[in-house]
């Protein structure tokens, strides 16, 4: 059977065209897509691990800022409570001297002044503490830090003693009132629900107002009880225990 060249060259030229066609409109579109997609997945993986790594170190941070702040919160205390036990001592060791001499009414007078000043000295020793302090926690408040805040008062809800966690579980369901510092995001509000509903305490709503005056952490009100994982209410509970000393 002999070949028709004419035809075969046809064929051939139709083929080539063909090829020619499905490289221009179909393969090189599907390769430069593929292309594409592989750079934006090379692209958001190392957004990913970049994100990771920023997580990473911001955690180590503030990790080791909370450890400074207990450290430093732990020799503010040894200072204060061994300035007023100091005072304290010379104050007795003065009355003692001054009832062995047997003074004079006026001497008593004099010893009763002398120890009024070591009640305003002792008074002015913990405003100052307290003073400090509030400084030092200003510096330190954050959001991150509150987020941290917050995780230790769902562990705190969670180990509640028998007595507290009675109360809260048996009291009546009412509106919860929730301060925080700063704005609270989604998934906080909802752990702080959970936490909240684990005690069998859950509220008939939950209302949340920012507070800033209490730097960093949450409070929570509902009805009698409060719950309080906050720097305001740390701040103010190391004041009553310096004036409780003194």
């Amino acid at each position: 059977m002999a070949i028709n060249w004419s035809t075969f060259a046809i064929e051939l030229l139709n083929f080539l065209i063909l090829v020619w066609i499905l490289q221009r409109l179909l393969y090189r579109p599907v390769l430069q897509a593929i292309e594409r997609r592989k750079q934006a997945d090379a692209a958001v993986r190392e957004a990913a691990r970049t994100l990771h790594a920023e997580a990473e170190e911001l955690q180590r941070t503030y990790a080791a800022r909370l450890a400074e702040w207990e450290t430093e919160k732990i020799r503010l205390r040894g200072e204060f409570e061994a300035e007023l036990d100091h005072a304290r001592t010379q104050a007795w060791e003065q009355l003692e001297r001054d009832l062995e001499c047997g003074k004079t009414s006026h001497a008593a007078q004099e010893i009763q002044a002398r120890g009024a000043e070591a009640a305003r000295l002792e008074a002015e020793a913990v405003r100052s503490g307290a003073q400090f302090t509030a400084k030092l926690l200003r510096r330190v408040a954050s959001p991150e830090l509150q987020d941290r805040l917050i995780g230790m008062l769902l562990e705190d809800l969670a180990r509640l003693p028998p007595p507290q966690g009675d109360a809260l579980r048996h009291a009546p369901a009412t509106v919860v009132e929730l301060a925080s510092a700063y704005p609270l995001h989604g998934a906080q509000e909802a752990a702080l629900s959970g936490g909240l509903a684990s005690l069998g305490a859950a509220p008939a709503a939950l209302h949340c107002t920012v507070d800033a005056t209490l730097l960093a952490g949450v409070r929570i009100q509902a009805g009698s009880h409060t719950l309080s994982a906050n720097l305001a209410d740390e701040l103010a509970a190391f004041c009553q225990a310096g004036e409780g000393s003194a």
